[in-house]
């Protein structure tokens, strides 16, 4: 696409400094398409006018003094427009549409409209708008591979970029609620399309083999965080989490879409690709088959009791529809009926040795969902001469699984953290092997384990 516009109109309402709107109008967009024949080597390259319509709707409200941020969806639709390729004698008609979700910030000149609208601008504690890019890229020469397969890394070498760029965007709803939105730009994809390595060297990349820029709302969920008792702790602002105080005993309730080890799993020195390790088996227990779709979130509740140095977490949570690879939203997608389901509880000990913070969890899961026994997938092919297939011989069954992690700080800037785990080996796994999500929300996870730094 060479260039593209809108002329739309907006109309809402504004309790308060929030808008909240819905917006319609004309669309158009100027294309260069190109076709080239291979026999004849001729090569067309036409434009097109594509004109259409957008709708949308959204919310905005005030920053700083004549500023305004703005979260927006629209969705583009061109219809069929046919264009002629001269040298080859073709017609070719097409139809596009698009989806976008739009974060910007406006200026307004003249009175400030937070003042024009209220008598006083509105309290910054109750907006949250963090933003976070990443860039990666990895690379290795070429080696020998004399039995490579379609799974394999690959041996002639090659070098891969990861980019993503994160909104986390959040409003107080009540006392102690808070609902989040995280819309996410990703591009690219790793090595050998994310196959080869057992621990795979990139936390950044997914199970996605497409290297164009696509958009995702990744999160979006309300937690409700209830004081019980205790000393208050002071809480900074962060991706996900609103500057305040909390109680050192509290309840913590968490619904919608996140990812399992937001909650569980977590540790201070490794558990987040974008600033600490790369490595999978390093963020993560390598035995934790935690549930999500191809990038490695999913629906479901947790809730956290705290009390004194001991936390408890539980949650419930869908399963992928199948342990299958694949781009497509049926292969990589979640269970509609949630009929497949995975059940996660955690303890945590924290401690002090000679004043410097550590904890201790202990995680245990179990899916309960259709997967394959490696067993019955080798005792079929030896059967019937046939290749072996984990997907001929996949039912509903269950997979268990527990880990141990350990952290220990032993100066501000020097600490030292430990992993162990067991999962049932005799069963398809369903999420960790093919999954891996961002890990920048896990800080708010060790700052609730850990306290105040």
């Amino acid at each position: 696409m060479l260039s593209s516009g809108t002329l739309r109109g907006r109309i809402g309402y504004a309790p308060g400094n929030w808008l909240f709107y819905v917006t319609d109008g004309f669309a158009w967009s100027y294309n260069q398409l190109t076709l080239t024949n291979l026999a004849t080597g001729a090569t067309d390259m036409p434009f097109l006018w594509r004109l259409g319509w957008a709708a949308g709707a959204g919310t905005e409200a005030p920053i700083a003094p004549h500023w305004t941020a703005r979260l927006e969806y629209l969705f583009t639709d061109y219809g069929n427009s046919s264009v002629f390729f001269a040298n080859n004698g073709q017609s070719f008609t097409s139809n596009f549409s698009l989806h976008e979700l739009r974060v910007g910030v406006n200026y307004h000149f003249g009175e400030d409209p937070a003042k024009a609208t209220a008598p006083a601008a509105p309290d910054p504690d109750n907006v949250n708008y963090h933003g976070q890019a990443t860039f990666s890229w990895q690379g290795y020469p070429a080696f020998r591979s004399p039995y490579q397969g379609t799974n394999s890394l690959p041996g002639g070498g090659e070098g891969r970029e990861v980019a993503d760029a994160t909104l986390a965007a959040g409003v107080r709803l009540w006392q102690g609620a808070e609902a989040w939105v995280n819309p996410e730009i990703d591009q690219g994809l790793g090595l050998a399309t994310t196959h080869g390595v057992a621990g795979f060297t990139s936390g950044e990349a997914y199970k996605s083999d497409v290297s164009y820029s696509y958009a995702r709302i990744q999160r979006y969920f309300v937690r409700q965080t209830i004081d019980l008792a205790g000393d208050e702790q002071k809480v900074d602002a962060d991706f996900n989490q609103f500057a305040g105080a909390q109680t050192t005993n509290r309840l913590v309730l968490t619904v919608g879409k996140l990812s399992v080890v937001d909650i569980f799993d977590t540790n201070k020195y490794a558990n987040n690709p974008k600033s600490d390790f790369l490595n999978w088996s390093l963020v993560n227990a390598g035995t934790f088959d935690y549930a999500g779709d191809a990038w490695g979130y999913t629906y479901g509740a947790a809730a956290e009791w705290y009390q004194g140095d001991w936390t408890l977490r539980g949650g419930v949570f869908d399963l992928s529809a199948t342990p299958a690879g694949g781009i497509s939203p049926a292969a990589y997608g979640l269970d509609p009926t949630f009929d497949q389901f995975q059940l996660v509880a955690e303890i945590e000990r924290r401690y002090s040795i000679w004043d410097q913070p550590g904890a201790i969890k202990v995680t245990g899961f179990l899916s309960r969902g259709r997967a394959g026994d490696f067993a019955a997938a080798v005792a079929l092919s030896q059967a019937t001469g046939m290749a072996a297939d984990i997907n001929a011989v996949r039912g509903y069954t269950s997979r268990p699984g527990i880990s141990v992690n350990w952290q220990q700080q032993v100066t501000e800037t020097v600490g030292v953290f430990a992993r162990a785990g067991w999962a049932d080996g005799s069963v398809e796994p369903v999420g960790f092997y093919r999954y891996r999500p961002h890990g920048f929300w896990r800080r708010f996870a060790q700052r609730q384990a850990m306290g105040p730094a």
